[in-house]
């Protein structure tokens, strides 16, 4: 498969980026711990998003332990961050390639964790997803302009 050019990633963003402007622009709390919200609603490369943080048993019998490792994005925005990491990792997915993957989802939850520690009492759905979209743009664009890694 051949890696998107600097254009193709632009057209791909902007494609997102007109979805992500139909969201709301509302700050919306944290929600409580329900069975729904502790459900991951995406997980990959190694990062989780669910609604809440998943609890953790005080007697040690941790069903969530397969997930330490990973880096854990939540918030009440999850499906909509889902649906936008889906939309990049299938618009981008010429640039993804087995160690990239990681590197990418990494920046991209590193920028949903930055924007929510930036808005301590509640982010937006649509700056939430325009943070971590400015991420995949300015990696996407600089991906695109370097030959693959196999080359």
């Amino acid at each position: 498969m051949q890696p998107p050019t600097p254009t193709q990633v632009v057209d791909t963003v902007e494609d997102i980026r007109r979805w992500v402007q139909t969201r709301s622009d509302v700050p919306v709390p944290q929600p409580a711990a329900t069975d729904a919200a502790l459900d991951p609603l995406w997980q990959g490369a190694r990062i989780l998003v669910c609604e809440v943080p998943l609890p953790r048993p005080p007697d040690g019998d941790d069903p969530w332990h397969r997930f330490d490792r990973h880096v854990h994005v939540c918030t009440p925005h999850a499906q909509a961050l889902a649906n936008l990491l889906t939309r990049l990792r299938d618009g981008m997915s010429g640039l993804l390639d087995a160690e990239r993957k990681y590197l990418f989802f990494g920046a991209l939850a590193q920028a949903a964790l930055e924007h929510q520690a930036r808005h301590p009492h509640g982010a937006s759905e649509r700056g939430l997803l325009l943070a971590v979209l400015e991420e995949a743009m300015e990696i996407g664009l600089t991906w695109s302009r370097e030959p693959p890694p196999s080359e």
